[in-house]
């Protein structure tokens, strides 16, 4: 109890002093608070100079823009693309799109192929094995004899594994795609993607008739130049 007494005496002692410095660490705790929205509004204010008048930033803007535009526009033409060969193909064009803009590779070619193989994963075996390309698939095999490095759990996952095929195996020594339709479409081996005599003359009357019929080329392109600009 006397402990109780003498705080309270200290209390009432220096009552005037504590509510001066409580006083006072308001005043500093409001000052700096202050002091804290204010360089948060200067440095949003110099934000603002420093990228609304900025060229460059704006050009760089404006391009970002146009490439996702573009690149949403070409994904949907892809996507009809498949949707009118094989209303049944579950293939994403999105993924065409995106493995062949990170390799480099001839969107044309790639669907002109995959319509040739299977409509892309919709005939033959690749209803089975949801390979698209028919890779690791050779003729005369039956679905239980292929290898299961060629058999996948949906039709997008075939993809990849073919555009890594085709850049290790087939598009090299400076071959391009329009190489392997003109002349042979052999790998650097010597050996022949299909045993088809005419797979080179159907495979390009194929890829023309995208690259006329479709604005996929054209907008592959414009695409390509945003994303150089870009540096994606």
């Amino acid at each position: 109890m006397k402990l109780i007494e003498n705080i309270k005496k200290f209390i009432n002692k220096y009552k005037n002093t504590l509510r001066s410095a409580r006083s006072v660490l308001v005043a500093v705790a409001i000052f700096v608070a202050f002091l804290y929205v204010l360089y948060a509004l200067i440095s949003f204010r110099m934000t603002l100079v420093n990228t609304e008048y900025n060229p460059l930033y704006v050009q760089t803007c404006m391009h970002t823009l146009k490439y996702n535009a573009t690149k949403l526009e070409l994904v949907n033409e892809v996507d009809n693309y498949i949707k009118t060969v094989a209303t049944q193909s579950s293939l994403d064009g999105y993924v065409i799109v995106e493995e062949c803009m990170n390799s480099g590779i001839d969107i044309c070619f790639v669907l002109a192929q995959g319509e040739n193989e299977s409509h892309f994963g919709t005939t033959g075996l690749a209803r089975k094995t949801n390979s698209v390309f028919n890779v690791y698939a050779f003729d005369g095999q039956s679905h239980e004899q292929i290898s299961e490095k060629g058999k996948y759990k949906h039709p997008n996952y075939s993809v990849a594994p073919y555009i890594e095929l085709l850049k290790n195996d087939y598009l090299v020594g400076g071959k391009t795609e329009y190489d392997l339709m003109d002349g042979e479409y052999v790998n650097k081996n010597g050996s022949r993607y299909a045993s088809s005599e005419t797979y080179e003359k159907a495979l390009l009357a194929k890829y023309t008739k995208i690259r006329q019929n479709t604005k996929i080329d054209s907008l592959s392109q414009e695409t390509n130049k945003y994303k150089l600009f870009l540096g994606l």
